[in-house]
């Protein structure tokens, strides 16, 4: 499987953003807001206008971020292509925006503050309540269980 492929931009990109392909096969910028845009396939290796070829890790090794705390999970942003080098991060974020609900992405796992290995999940819904997190089925939990049945810590 390889790791690095291109597409062509629909919009700019910045080296670092996490990305996604939209249904016309353009690359965008990647957030947790909708399902579409969570369903993450990669890192940009390289920067590119609107329909440059942009190059994307999709999973291997990426050592482009700053901030990140070895051991940790890293997960997609509400914000369009940004990163969160942790659960925490992303659940403080989530719960001081304005949401009903949002997704979860796991990106993979920060080995150096500027590295981390991409292993990409598929996104997972959660519904945001009264403050608290609810996975779909509605229990709160202490870990997410991932489809390739590996688990996601949730920090407490």
């Amino acid at each position: 499987m390889a790791s690095l492929v291109s597409f062509r931009a629909g919009q700019n990109i910045a080296a670092g953003d996490a990305v996604t392909v939209n249904p016309s096969g353009l690359l965008y910028k990647a957030s947790s807001i909708s399902e579409q845009t969570a369903r993450v396939v990669g890192l940009a290796i390289n920067s590119g206008n609107a329909q440059d070829l942009v190059t994307v890790n999709k999973d291997s090794y990426f050592a482009g971020s700053s901030g990140l705390t070895p051991g940790e999970g890293v997960y997609l942003s509400i914000v369009s292509g940004v990163l969160n080098p942790s659960y925490a991060s992303w659940y403080n974020e989530v719960q001081s925006a304005p949401l009903s609900s949002a997704y979860i992405t796991y990106l993979g796992r920060a080995a150096t503050t500027s590295g981390f290995g991409v292993e990409i999940s598929k996104p997972l819904f959660l519904n945001i309540t009264g403050g608290s997190i609810l996975l779909e089925t509605g229990f709160l939990n202490s870990y997410l269980l991932a489809e390739d049945g590996s688990t996601i810590d949730l920090e407490s």
